[in-house]
């Protein structure tokens, strides 16, 4: 499907998601004001959506069609069908709440009163794009758990790189990548008196009332991704541990399936799921071929998105 290069993208999920338009769309963009819009969480697929058409809930797809809509008789072109399983629950259920914005053509991001515009605080990493492959990626050159570096065998983050899906919804490493990850942070968290079987599709889970819980989430090791150019995609606990029942919390990670390890011409790296992304700001800024992102602080969320407020 062909990309949307006349849009800038900036994500901040519980979902915030900001698109800026590319050189050929700057007079066009000067004309006109962003296009804002609530994001919905699907409780039963985890599929971000946005109400723009009709009322109609559009898929928010990073890796595809920016949307698509979820089976309106008119409906664009989907990556699923009409008939597809995905397809109805993703009808069928419909987030109560608004849990953040999208923004298409770049714009300020308002998250409280008194809070500065979040776009102001922004670090920038090359955005990377491939040949017949309409998802965006940055390039990581080492996984580390706060500040101990992953043994990732070497060249394995470079071949494939690190790529953004909002239409999957935990993180998935290649083999090579994923095997060490795990045995790190199992090591790291150094809590085996709180482990339990693991709960499928997660390979490391533990009993959630003895871990300790914080503003950002489980105290966990912090999931860095150290980037080009110098900067960290970091995930707290907020971002690196689901609970998948009322007592048990998973390192929400998955081993892809179907790849071989280091192969590049198949499969990322690894591939950062929406729950990655929730509540941090991610600018897509195509003109610039950059990515910007900023941690929002624990005393804030996308949900706290202001639509009034524009200065």
């Amino acid at each position: 499907m062909p990309r949307h290069g006349n849009l800038a993208a900036a994500a901040t999920l519980t979902l915030l998601v900001l698109l800026v338009a590319p050189a050929s769309c700057a007079a066009a963009a000067a004309r006109r004001d962003p296009v804002v819009v609530p994001v919905t969480k699907d409780p039963a697929t985890k599929l971000y959506t946005i109400p723009v058409r009709f009322y109609d809930n559009l898929v928010v797809d990073l890796a595809g069609p920016l949307v698509w809509s979820t089976c309106a008789d008119d409906h664009l072109p989907a990556s699923l069908s009409c008939q597809d399983p995905t397809c109805r629950l993703a009808n069928a259920y419909r987030a109560p709440t608004c849990k953040g914005v999208a923004i298409f053509g770049g714009g300020p991001i308002y998250l409280g009163e008194g809070l500065p515009d979040f776009t102001s605080t922004l670090e920038y990493t090359p955005l990377v794009t491939k040949k017949d492959d309409p998802a965006y990626y940055i390039t990581a050159n080492a996984i580390a758990l706060d500040d101990a570096r992953v043994p990732v065998p070497r060249g394995a983050l470079a071949a494939g790189g690190v790529a953004l899906h909002t239409s999957i919804p935990y993180g998935l490493l290649r083999p090579d990548v994923f095997r060490p990850f795990v045995q790190a942070f199992e090591k790291g968290l150094n809590r085996s008196d709180a482990k339990v079987a693991a709960v499928a599709p997660f390979a490391l889970c533990y009993r959630s009332a003895m871990l300790w819980n914080t503003r950002t989430g489980y105290f966990v090791p912090a999931v860095r991704l150290m980037l080009a150019g110098g900067n960290n995609y970091t995930m707290t606990g907020t971002n690196s541990m689901v609970d998948v029942n009322s007592k048990t919390a998973c390192l929400a990670f998955v081993e892809m399936k179907g790849v071989k390890p280091g192969d590049a011409a198949g499969s990322p790296a690894v591939i950062l799921g929406g729950f990655q992304m929730e509540n941090i700001v991610l600018q897509f800024d195509v003109e610039k071929q950059r990515l910007g992102l900023a941690r929002l602080p624990y005393y804030t969320s996308c949900s706290n998105f202001n639509f009034t407020k524009t200065h």
